[in-house]
Parts: structure tokens; sequence; C-alpha cells
């Protein structure tokens, strides 16, 4: 069956169409210790879901964590900012449970692994959300070489 944009028209979720671009997320306040990271947030705007009920969604969290990832990798790795373009090479996500608050949204990570090689490392960060709602693993590659180190 071949179906073209008018026949998938009425499939299509609104939110991951454009709503998602409304959306804008703040990180509240992040405390990073050696290898973990906790932080909170809040969702300033949101789209309108269609059944009324806001919840927070998996879009924000991988934006989210990855972002905390990498505060989290450079800090423990020395670097003063990000050294480079940093690749997700996979994202997995449970979703145990709606988180359906807007303000103060606690996360944490931890790093799991690193793997050095001459010219990159591979991280491995663990992350849950509220108690355990949201959890999952990221796996990020960062350039090395490129930031110089703290002193």
């Amino acid at each position: 069956m071949y179906l073209d944009a008018a026949d998938m028209q009425d499939f299509l979720s609104p939110y991951l169409d454009h709503g998602y671009k409304q959306d804008r997320i703040a990180l509240r306040d992040v405390e990073v210790l050696d290898d973990h990271a906790r932080a909170s947030l809040d969702v300033i705007d949101y789209f309108p879901p269609g059944d009324g009920a806001y919840h927070f969604t998996s879009l924000h969290a991988m934006i989210v964590v990855s972002q905390l990832g990498i505060v989290l990798a450079c800090r423990s790795n020395g670097f003063h900012g990000k050294p480079g373009e940093i690749y997700m090479r996979d994202f997995s996500i449970v979703c145990r449970r709606k988180i359906q608050k807007v303000s103060d949204i606690t996360f944490s990570l931890a790093l799991r692994r690193s793997v050095q090689t001459r010219t990159e490392i591979l991280y491995a960060i663990d992350y849950q959300f509220e108690a355990q709602a949201f959890t999952g693993r990221l796996r990020c590659l960062f350039p090395r070489g490129k930031s110089e180190p703290r002193e």
C-alpha cells in the first residue's frame, strides 16, 4: 500500500510534526561531582497536548541528557569547554511512568565507562529522571586534544 502525504495526514502526530519546536526547557540548577551530576529543569513553554494533560517527552529527555552529559564528560576530562563536535553513538530510554510536572523535574547522570584511543574517548553515561520514571544510557564519542585541560 502506498501512502502519499495527504493519505498520511490523519495519522500524523501534530506534536512530532511541528509542536516540539514550541517546547522550551531550561536547566534550573546543576551540580557536578567527579563522575556524577544532578540537575533540575523547568518546562518554560510547551505545545498543548491533544488530551490536555502535559507530559515530559523522551525528546526532552534526550536533549537535556545530551547537554548535561557533555558537561559531565568535559569536566571529568579536565576540559575548559567543549572540545569539538561530540557524536551520539546510541541513546536508550525506558519510560516507566509519565512525568507531568513542569517545574523542578529532577534527573541525574553517572559516567559508567570510558574507552580512550589516541584521538577519541567513548563515554557511557547512565541517567534517570524523577526517581526512575525515565532511565537509560547515552553513549557518545568525544574528540581528544582540542581543548586544554584545566590545571
